[in-house]
């Protein structure tokens, strides 16, 4: 497989925004608290940024390669330290996926800045043998050598260990007064782009999605293949004066484990994944891609057949476009809910081994 990633992968992907909420995902774990790296301290607050979007590169793969991060599997309890070698000590925040694979047990990752205390929430939660990934933001510390870090945590400490591959997506950085509006997010109403689906076999609810007609034609994805979908010019989406998107990509139909790599039409692919899964599974990822040629992202499947289906959420602009400056927050857990209180008149359904 290009990617590397084995593709047994059980969960629905969520998007974690770790640097706005640290938002549990629901539990079958006790999470706790796992302590940092020694680094360099770093005070975090909460800054305003822009949004710099780059061709998503993979920075961490603990399982071979020439990344300072391959020495092997975290183990439970234990933490790793990702340096951000090409994003400027300017930015505030970086926006990666990360993925926990190969795991020996049960167990959750947690991101958070170099140099600070690991937060009580969670990325990503992982079981015995799974692949599961998710796109989180998680704000800058620095490392021993001063440059832009982020630290993953393997917890709780009776869990299994696991490896981590990260993928750089983009960083936040401080607004400059030389590029006008670049990086700022505008929201829209949350509209379908595109669904394969409804191509060569229509279904019935295909007339209700209003599918852009420049989507109308996006097939079923093969094997190695690229669907181009049409992001700009729709769904509240300027035609100009954009440099990202904000989807969510669904796949749906599945014949084989495989992945979606996204990125911006016209560029090279890159050897990384947005999200992984098994035969017949549904499974669906939120991702902020790069708008490349015509207003246009590609989508690429590695194996088998599946179809996929894009929401657009928002977009970032260029220095042209529409915006506001965003600002990140530490993670932090704003609630847990116990399976021995649940909440009357309502129900709780808890995973089991």
């Amino acid at each position: 497989m290009r990617d590397g990633l084995s593709t047994r992968n059980r969960l629905t992907r969520r998007l974690t925004m770790v640097g706005v909420v640290g938002a549990m995902i629901a539990g079958f774990l006790s999470l706790g608290t796992v302590a940092a790296s020694a680094a360099l301290p770093r005070v975090v607050t909460p800054t305003a940024g822009v949004y710099v979007p780059v061709s998503p590169s993979r920075v961490c793969d603990t399982r071979a390669g020439t990344f300072a991060c391959a020495t092997g599997q975290v183990a439970a309890g234990s933490s790793l330290v990702v340096p951000m070698s090409s994003v400027p000590v300017s930015a505030t925040a970086a926006v990666v996926n990360i993925t926990a694979t190969n795991a020996g047990g049960q167990g959750f990752l947690t991101a958070f800045p170099t140099g600070n205390a690991a937060p009580t929430a969670s990325v990503v939660n992982f079981t015995n043998g799974q692949t599961v990934a998710d796109q989180a933001t998680v704000q800058l510390g620095v490392n021993g050598s001063g440059t832009p870090a982020i630290t993953i945590a393997n917890g709780p400490s009776n869990g299994g260990p696991v490896d981590v591959v990260v993928d750089l997506q983009g960083y936040y950085a401080p607004p400059s007064s030389t590029n006008g509006n670049a990086g700022e997010y505008t929201g829209v109403r949350p509209a379908r782009a595109a669904d394969t689906r409804c191509f060569s076999s229509p279904m019935t609810f295909c007339s209700a999605e209003n599918i852009p007609p420049a989507n109308a034609g996006a097939l079923t994805i093969g094997a190695g293949g690229t669907d181009n979908i049409q992001v700009t010019g729709l769904a509240g989406v300027p035609s100009t004066g954009v440099s990202s998107v904000v989807v969510n990509v669904t796949a749906v139909n599945a014949t084989a484990p495989s992945f979606f790599t996204v990125f911006a039409t016209g560029s090279t692919q890159p050897g990384t994944s947005n999200e992984n899964w098994a035969a017949g599974e549904v499974l669906s990822a939120k991702v902020i891609a790069p708008v490349g040629t015509n207003g246009q992202i590609s989508i690429y499947n590695h194996s088998g057949t599946v179809d996929a289906v894009v929401d657009v959420e928002g977009f970032f602009s260029s220095s042209s476009g529409p915006g506001k400056a965003s600002s990140r927050l530490r993670a932090a857990r704003l609630v847990t809910c116990s399976p021995r209180s649940p909440r009357s008149g309502s129900s709780v359904v808890w995973p089991t081994e």
